[in-house]
Formats: C-alpha cells, sequence, structure tokens
C-alpha cells in the first residue's frame, strides 16, 4: 500500500514537472518570437519609411528646380529650337528634301540664329517683368 502510494506521487510529481517545463518552453518560444517578429516588422516598416522620405525629399527638390526662373528660361530655350527647327519641316518639305539635295547649312544657321533672337526676346520680355 505504501509503496503504491510512493508510486503515485513520484508519478504526479513527473507529470507536474513535465507539464511546468512544457508551459515553460512554450511560454519563452512564443516571447521569443513575438520579440523577433516586432523586431523585423518594426525594421521593415522603418526601412519603408526611409524610403518614401528618400522619394518625397527628391520629387520636392525636382518641383523646387521647376519653379526657378532658370528652368522657365531653359523650357522657354527648348521650345524656341524646337519651333525654329521642327516646325517649318512638313510632309511636304520632307517629300522636297528626299527629291532634291540636302538644304544649305546657312538655312540651319538661319533657323538657330532665329531660334536664338526668339529666347533673347523671351529674355527682355522676363526681366522687364521683374
Amino acid at each position: 500500500m505504501v509503496v503504491m502510494l510512493v508510486v503515485v506521487v513520484v508519478v504526479v510529481v513527473i507529470v507536474i514537472v513535465v507539464v511546468v517545463v512544457v508551459v515553460v518552453v512554450v511560454v519563452v518560444v512564443v516571447v521569443v518570437v513575438e520579440v523577433v517578429i516586432e523586431v523585423v516588422v518594426v525594421r521593415v516598416v522603418e526601412v519603408v519609411i526611409e524610403e518614401v522620405v528618400v522619394v518625397v525629399v527628391i520629387f520636392d527638390h525636382i518641383f523646387t528646380i521647376m519653379r526657378t526662373p532658370a528652368f522657365t528660361l531653359l523650357l522657354i530655350l527648348a521650345l524656341a529650337m524646337t519651333i525654329a527647327v521642327c516646325v517649318p519641316l512638313n510632309v511636304n518639305s520632307l517629300q522636297q528634301q528626299q527629291q532634291q539635295s540636302p538644304p544649305a547649312p546657312v538655312q540651319d544657321k538661319d533657323r538657330i540664329c532665329a531660334a536664338v533672337a526668339y529666347m533673347r526676346t523671351q529674355l527682355g520680355k522676363y526681366e522687364t517683368s521683374i
């Protein structure tokens, strides 16, 4: 009878120890996983936020540059060069150029001079408006 009681007590103690060890291991694993997930998620979010900030700063610089008078003058110059060089060319003149010899370099020089003159008039208008 006493031996039976001792065996039951030993089995109960072993079961309690095993259950406590399993619970402790599960709690430790859950806490470690939570901490790792939190650290990883926080770091990923930080990296994403840093990248978004970099993109926003780059676009802010681009839009700041686009609002400057120098950029406006550059756009006017590009438009003037495009008008002076490209607008006179149409389908008929392209067909004529294919049939005839290429235009003389003086015509290209005249177009460039016209574009520069147009740019100077635009610059003069801009300077007087300041």
